[in-house]
């Protein structure tokens, strides 16, 4: 038998008085002992910025391995006000982590051994924070904001081609000894 879900009207006073915080102060801390429900703090103010504000769209939380893989989902779990929210854990293989990353949801959770990791699958796999071509000093995306600044006004991405470094060069793979030969008998 399934357990009932706990109502948001069971959050205690200072666990309501914690979110409502975390809602009103773009830059904030919340330091709690263990077991003072951090996490169903934060996921309530997310609730809220996601759900009902629509200031947000996803969200990134990085916590200790068990946290990312268990307390975080479990949380969205045991809370029926949090329901709607979804949760991709990205821990495991690099594959589950890929896998878990481009599953469309609000919330996604990594351990912080995985942080590194995220940043390099960015780099190599999204446009924007690719090196750009001709200056590899620069990303695509400040390589952008630099000619639109230039230009005066803004510059948006709306459509792409991607190419390999090298893609549809052919380079003729020939011993010297073949190609030594090859002159000799005039086959140039």
């Amino acid at each position: 038998m399934e357990s009932e879900k706990l109502k948001k009207e069971q959050l205690h006073e200072y666990q309501r008085f914690a979110s409502s915080f975390l809602l009103t102060h773009p830059v904030a801390i919340l330091l709690l002992d263990m077991g003072l429900g951090k996490s169903v703090i934060t996921l309530t103010a997310i609730e809220e910025l996601v759900l009902e504000q629509f200031l947000i769209q996803k969200v990134l939380i990085v916590a200790p391995l068990r946290g990312a893989r268990d307390t975080w989902p479990a949380e969205v779990i045991k809370w029926e006000h949090l329901q709607y929210l979804t949760v991709s854990v990205m821990v495991g293989t690099e594959k589950q982590r890929i896998k878990a990353l481009e599953r469309k949801s609000i919330i996604y959770t990594i351990n912080r051994e995985n942080i590194p990791w995220l940043g390099k699958y960015y780099e190599e796999n999204c446009l924007l924070q690719q090196a750009f071509v001709k200056n590899g000093d620069l990303s695509v995306e400040q390589y952008i904001a630099e000619e639109a600044k230039k230009a005066g006004g803004t510059m948006k991405v709306t459509d792409f081609v991607r190419f390999e470094k090298g893609e549809g060069i052919e380079k003729k793979q020939e011993t010297f000894a073949a190609e030594i030969a090859s002159m000799v008998n005039g086959n140039k």
